[in-house]
């Protein structure tokens, strides 16, 4: 499993550092897969209110299996999506 992931799991249970989604890489997966917000929340089965979320609140921290929805209607991994706080 790809540290990142674990780390994001950890801070779930343990309260330690939070994971979030990567706006640009969000922005580069959009655009490379040519879907309008309509059709990633149909493929995705996410709310039009989650891609929303998910494309403007840099503190948007969803749950897990958002990100994977998300990562699976844009073909992309989860870990392209997030991205660990640093500070």
């Amino acid at each position: 499993m790809n540290q990142k992931i674990i780390q994001w799991v950890h801070s779930k249970h343990l309260g330690g550092g939070k994971m979030k989604i990567n706006g640009l890489n969000l922005q580069i997966a959009i655009a490379r897969s040519c879907m309008t917000t309509r059709e990633i929340q149909k493929v995705g089965k996410l709310s039009n209110a989650t891609i929303v979320r998910a494309k403007s609140d840099i503190n948007y921290e969803p749950e897990l299996h958002t990100i994977g929805k998300l990562a699976r209607a844009l073909g992309v991994s989860v870990e392209y999506l997030i991205e660990g706080d640093s500070a």
